[in-house]
């Protein structure tokens, strides 16, 4: 029950600020609360290692020893029958769960670059590069596929796995990971206060 909770809240949550520039119509407060969500959103990937705090409360819960990072992948979503992946109806369910998502992908893109120019509470493109560009890159970067990841990989790829993950550690390319993690966040941090300070004159008014 609680996981269906989470993934009922979870889709709510993620089918409104997809589509918020068309059900909210312009309000220069609103929209940089809107904003400000999509950077805290940002963040929160960032700390919790890649995944949607909904997400990994959800796997906290069903998932004996799961550790935050573990995987990114939104399991509470199968909680929601057109997104499950069991059953006759899994072919269906995969290719509406691939429609859903793209609807979504396409929703946010023109929401931030709507809201972007209705508003102008930060130049439109500066607003792109942030919360459109880091945003993907971010998650394409950081995305790790399944449950239990590491096992997934020890099996598929033996002992080669062990020499990769040497390989990722000896050539310190998980502190490579850190840093551009790290000055990701930075940004984000950077963009907010930017974008609240020059329009501290419009919020009061």
């Amino acid at each position: 029950m609680l996981g269906k909770i989470i993934a009922i809240v979870h889709f709510f949550i993620a089918f409104f600020y997809s589509f918020y520039a068309f059900i909210i119509s312009k309000n220069i407060l609103y929209d940089y609360l809107y904003f400000t969500a999509l950077v805290i959103l940002q963040i929160l990937w960032i700390l919790f290692k890649g995944e949607c705090i909904f997400s990994y409360y959800y796997k906290l819960y069903h998932y004996e020893n799961y550790e935050c990072g573990d995987t990114t992948t939104l399991d509470d979503f199968n909680e929601l029958d057109f997104f499950s992946k069991e059953g006759e109806k899994k072919n269906k369910n995969s290719n509406l769960t691939d429609l859903v998502n793209a609807l979504f992908c396409i929703g946010i893109i023109l929401s931030i670059c709507i809201t972007a120019i209705r508003s102008r509470i930060v130049h439109p493109v500066i607003v792109v590069f942030v919360l459109i560009f880091l945003r993907f890159f971010y998650l394409f970067f950081n995305n790790a596929t399944g449950y239990d990841t590491n096992s997934i990989g020890k099996s598929m790829l033996g002992e080669n796995y062990k020499v990769l993950e040497t390989t990722y550690y000896e050539y310190n390319f998980d502190k490579m990971h850190n840093v551009i993690n790290n000055g990701i966040l930075t940004l984000l941090v950077i963009f907010w206060v930017y974008m609240t300070y020059i329009n501290r004159n419009r919020l009061i008014k």
